[in-house]
């Protein structure tokens, strides 16, 4: 599979602006994967209102599709507002942000960042190439903040940032990490980390947990595959 996701027919992409040469296969790696790699995994979604004292904890089965996601709830555990007005609106966004042209809009890419080079460092014991990232417009969902690839293989090792654009007037301001692992030859969500202040309510905490990942090569990959050599 890893020889199919990352030795595809897609060429380097190419932009207006001078762009890293490492930043250009981090598109197409991403982009390649996005095409070709669906999978099921287990989700834990645990969410919070500190200032309400309020808490709950969503289990579901994540199934990964190359142009949208569905979820099969398996059991929720807490305050009903956590489930409501947090856990559903935090999936509601997810499955906004799957519309293609959505995923083209806040794609981290040189379409919509600027990427300076920060050197290289270190995520747990994997060595990784550091980039800052700025939005180059405006745009709900974009950030700025910092993402970390794998120097082999391009792919993203963790994203951390704030969001520059806010989709509501009731949010304050909205920080995020997003951690990865390699494996297989793809990068996998292993968690991400949410903060959300909003405005009469406080701060919502958001920690979702992956777990038990179950891989499959999207069927029409030979077709796209054959596309790309015409």
């Amino acid at each position: 599979m890893a020889a199919l996701l990352l030795g595809g027919v897609i060429g380097i992409p190419s932009f207006s602006q001078p762009v890293d040469h490492e930043v250009l296969e981090y598109v197409r790696a991403i982009r390649v994967q996005r095409d070709r790699l669906m999978y099921s995994v287990d989700v834990t979604i645990a969410a919070s209102l500190p200032g309400l004292s309020k808490s709950g904890i969503f289990k579901a089965t994540k199934k990964h599709g190359t142009d949208n996601n569905t979820y099969e709830p398996v059991s929720f555990n807490g305050d009903g507002i956590i489930k409501t007005d947090v856990i559903a609106r935090y999936l509601n966004a997810e499955i906004e942000a799957q519309k293609p042209e959505e995923m083209l809009a806040v794609e981290i890419s040189p379409l919509n960042y600027k990427f300076t080079p920060k050197g290289h460092s270190k995520i747990g014991d994997r060595d990784a190439l550091v980039y800052e990232v700025r939005p180059s417009h405006h745009h709900s969902g974009l950030f700025q903040g910092t993402v970390w690839l794998d120097p082999q293989s391009r792919l993203p090792l963790m994203e951390e940032g704030k969001l520059e654009k806010l989709p509501s007037i009731w949010l304050k301001d909205a920080t995020f990490t997003r951690t990865y692992r390699i494996e297989n030859g793809v990068s996998l969500p292993v968690s991400i980390h949410s903060e959300v202040h909003v405005r009469v309510i406080g701060k919502a905490i958001i920690n979702v947990d992956f777990a038990n990942y179950h891989l499959q090569e999207n069927p029409n990959a030979a077709a796209i595959a054959d596309s790309g050599h015409r």
